[in-house]
């Protein structure tokens, strides 16, 4: 299950094509156009809805996708109503992923969305970039946010997913209590039992993107009333 951050120009973001992905098992977190960049971490992907109001020139918008993509390597997704050549050409050059209008339907933008993450998850692919080898199956490759699974599958990850995969990886074969994950998390909040509540979240989201049965996780075990350990070979929890 993947989580789409929708920044919406009226904070509107029940648009038909996000009611579309809403109505397909995707997760829609509004994204706040003045602390967005604290949202981020918790996202797969970024959908900028402008898809129901006329476009006007915004260096306010421009400024807001350079950031992200200084800060992240999310994919953009601009939905707009018009589009002119123009208008496309700015927000690719800025770093958008892909800049569509009115003439994809809702229909339409789910399949786009849907081969996007099919091919950014699951294909397999070999990374010249150096990898932080591990005991377990599981490989991680800090220059992209991903981790390879038994060597040949990649599956991309949020900030925060791979803080806590990192960590649990870090840890072999020792359990990381829900205390531990929280302030490795976040390292300048309070701690409180909300925060369990949280991991418990992340953790769920990451089984979905790496678990073949997410019922019965292969790699993150549930240490009952401790937290999280990853297993050492694939055997089910």
């Amino acid at each position: 299950m993947y989580t789409i951050g929708v920044l919406s120009i009226d904070d509107n973001v029940h648009s038909n094509y996000v009611k579309e992905l809403e109505g397909n098992n995707y997760v829609i977190q509004p994204l706040d156009h003045l602390h967005f960049l604290n949202q981020l971490d918790t996202v797969d992907t970024v959908l900028i809805d402008y898809s129901h109001n006329e476009y006007k020139k915004n260096d306010q918008l421009y400024e807001i996708i350079m950031t992200i993509k200084k800060q992240t390597n999310l994919f953009i997704w601009i939905l707009l109503k018009e589009s002119t050549k123009l208008d496309r050409l700015i927000f690719l050059q800025l770093g958008a992923g892909a800049v569509l209008d009115h003439t994809i339907q809702p229909d339409e933008f789910l399949i786009y969305l849907t081969n996007f993450f099919n091919n950014y998850s699951e294909k397999k692919e070999y990374l010249i970039s150096p990898k932080i080898e591990t005991p377990t199956p599981i490989t991680l490759v800090p220059e992209n946010i991903s981790a390879i699974l038994e060597g040949n599958i990649t599956v991309y990850l949020t900030k925060i997913e791979y803080k806590l995969l990192n960590y649990l990886v870090q840890k072999k074969d020792q359990s990381a209590t829900y205390t531990e994950i929280a302030h490795i998390l976040w390292p300048t909040a309070e701690i409180t039992f909300h925060h369990r509540t949280q991991i418990a979240n992340i953790v769920f989201r990451l089984r979905q993107k790496i678990e073949q049965n997410p019922s019965k996780p292969c790699y993150i075990k549930t240490i009952r009333s401790v937290g999280y350990r990853i297993a050492n070979r694939k055997t089910a929890q």
